[in-house]
């Protein structure tokens, strides 16, 4: 018998809204979880959306 694993994954989108990021994440989501068989994958939807800190590059 398989066992169901949930994992964690995070994204880093460059977007104008959290909302348009939410979209932008859910789309990708569907999209990789309809290219397996639906014992394969499924997509639970987002949890949190944070606003990332720049990073200086040197």
């Amino acid at each position: 018998m398989s066992q169901r694993y949930g994992v964690i994954v995070k994204f880093i989108v460059s977007a104008d809204s959290p909302e348009e990021a939410e979209e932008f994440v859910d789309s990708m989501g569907e999209k990789a979880a309809a290219s397996f068989s639906l014992s394969e994958a499924s997509y639970e939807g987002i949890e949190d959306i944070e606003e990332e800190e720049e990073v200086e590059e040197e």
